[in-house]
Parts: C-alpha cells; sequence; structure tokens
C-alpha cells in the first residue's frame, strides 16, 4: 500500500516539486527591494498589540535584527548614538522569528515587533541580519542596507534627507561602494541573472568571482554554495555553508544548505537534526522537507519520504520555499 502510494507520488508531484525546488535559487536571487518601490505592509503588531505600519508622517527606519546577534547589537548601539541624525524618524525594530525581543539601549526609542511567522524578512527579502530599510512618508523605499557598512551612519543620513525631501549626496545614497564591493555586487548580479536562465555552471563561476572579489558578501557566499549543490559538487558547498555558519551563526538558509551537503557527503545523523530543527523553525523550510524525503526514499522508509514531501508541497502551496 505505501509502496504504491509512493509511486503516485513520485509520478504526480515529485517532477513538479523539483522542479520548483531547483528554481528556487534564481527566484530567491532575483527578489530584492530597489530604491522608488512600494515597501511591503508589515502586518505586525507591536508590544502592546497594536497594528504597525511600514511608513507614517515621517520617514521610517526599519530595522532588522536577531537577538542575541552581536551585529544586531551593534547596530542598535550605533542608532543610539546618533541623536540628531535619526530625529524625527520613525524607528520600527523587527525581531527575528528565530528569537526574542531585543533589549534595546538605554533611551532609544523605538517600536519592537517580532516577525512570528518570518513573513515579513520574507516580504523584504531578507537574507542577514542586520538590514536597515528607510522608507518616505509615501511609503516607498528609498534605501535598503545590509549589515553595517563603515559608512553606515553617512548613508543613512543620506536616506533620511531623501525621504524628507531635503538635498542628499547621491553617492552616498548609492551606496559609495570601494571598487572591489562594487566588482563583486557586478558579479552577484550576473550570478543572478544567469541561474534564473538555468544556466547554472555559469552562475556559479559568476558566485565564486563575486566571493573571490569581496569574502564577506554573504548573499554571494550563500549563492555559491547552492550552486555548487546544484552542480553536484556537496564536498565545496559543505565547506562553503560551514564558513558562514561560522560567519553568521543561525543563518537560516545555510543551515539548510549545509544539511543538504551532509546528507550528500555522509553526515546523515547531523545532517537530519539540522534539517528536522530547520522544518520547526525556519519559516522558510520547503528545501528542508524535500531533503529529507529524498533521505528516506533512500532509505526505502516510505511512510517518512511521503510525509516530508507531502509537508513541502503544503508549505509551497502556503507561498512559503
Amino acid at each position: 500500500m505505501v509502496q504504491e502510494l509512493w509511486r503516485k507520488w513520485s509520478c504526480r508531484c515529485g517532477a513538479a516539486l523539483l522542479a520548483v525546488l531547483t528554481l528556487a535559487v534564481a527566484a530567491e536571487a532575483r527578489f530584492q527591494l530597489q530604491r522608488g518601490d512600494l515597501a511591503p505592509p508589515i502586518g505586525l503588531t507591536d508590544s502592546a498589540g497594536r497594528p504597525v505600519a511600514a511608513s507614517g508622517p515621517t520617514p521610517s527606519i526599519l530595522l532588522f535584527v536577531h537577538d542575541g546577534q552581536p551585529r544586531s547589537a551593534q547596530l542598535l548601539a550605533a542608532l543610539a548614538t546618533l541623536g540628531e541624525a535619526v530625529r524625527g524618524a520613525r524607528v520600527v525594530v523587527v525581531a527575528s522569528p528565530r528569537g526574542p525581543l531585543p533589549v534595546l539601549p538605554a533611551g532609544f526609542s523605538a517600536v519592537l515587533a517580532a516577525d512570528g511567522d518570518g513573513a515579513t524578512f520574507k516580504a523584504y527579502g531578507v537574507v542577514m541580519t542586520p538590514t536597515t530599510v528607510v522608507v518616505d512618508p509615501q511609503g516607498k523605499v528609498v534605501v535598503v542596507i545590509a549589515n553595517q557598512p563603515e559608512n553606515f551612519s553617512a548613508r543613512l543620513g543620506a536616506a533620511l534627507a531623501a525621504a524628507a525631501g531635503n538635498p542628499f549626496d547621491e553617492a552616498l545614497l548609492s551606496g559609495g561602494e570601494a571598487p572591489a564591493v562594487a566588482a563583486a555586487h557586478d558579479h552577484l548580479a550576473d550570478a543572478r541573472a544567469l541561474a534564473g536562465e538555468g544556466k547554472i555552471e555559469a552562475a556559479l563561476a559568476a558566485a565564486t568571482a563575486a566571493v573571490a572579489a569581496d569574502p564577506s558578501e554573504v548573499v554571494a557566499r550563500q549563492l555559491m554554495g547552492d550552486l555548487q549543490l546544484a552542480t553536484g559538487d556537496a564536498a565545496a558547498a559543505r565547506a562553503t555553508f560551514e564558513q558562514i555558519l561560522r560567519d553568521h551563526p543561525h543563518l537560516p538558509a545555510a543551515e539548510i544548505g549545509l544539511g543538504q551537503a551532509l546528507l550528500a557527503t555522509g553526515g546523515s545523523e547531523r545532517a537530519v537534526e539540522i534539517l528536522r530543527q530547520a522544518t520547526r523553525t525556519n519559516p522558510n523550510p520547503v528545501r528542508a522537507h524535500y531533503a529529507l524525503g529524498r533521505f528516506y526514499e533512500g532509505q526505502q522508509r516510505w511512510d517518512e519520504a511521503v510525509a516530508e514531501y507531502r509537508a513541502a508541497l503544503v508549505k509551497l502551496k502556503e507561498g512559503r520555499r
């Protein structure tokens, strides 16, 4: 009975699910808010249960953070010291679904909102914390700043000036990137485009070039690891994801990637533990369910394989990845 059910799943659902997951890397890589885009609704409530909006009558600073992460704490502390530079702006701190609300620095006023199901992180395309998004009073994105670059304060100041309709430094708002960083972003854009066209080998070469230009570029490193998996180089992918997680502990996509790489390189016990945790805590657990399904399929544990594939399809229908 179970084997018959399995054969039906293989024929009707397996190919479609595999196709969706093969394209998931490209789909995620293409999504990124740009200047002038309409800010997605937040759909969260603050600690008092009041709804939180993405924009207001004054410029808004949306801070996507992870409680307990040193970089997130450093960014909150830096904002608390800016004083006049952020005066008049509305600050919303959106906490990662993987942790509690952070404790704000003394004297720092902000709205705190927990993104329990990760929907707001997903809507804003946030793949690493901290990420800062400035939204103008008309609800349009002015800038997205990942991590805390050396010129963070200056870029934030330029973004707030632009949001308020005041004179601002266009070069700063555009990033003022060092040549190596600019080169990495160019290679990353190429990698995304090539992945979207299904040219996986060429996309991997471009992602590798992006990482070589700027080894700190975590989006390029994640994409490189995903593409290493897609081309069958699980050992290289494992090394890539382990290094990402040393630099960025608990990064959800890297954890799933590591689990997949471990399954392919003989570390099944650790892989199953990582992937099971991801199905419980990651707002986008489709790849984790699928990897577990493949693992159980290989062991002829049909009931468990069918259950994981079913869970993957349910999450896909919910709009998860």
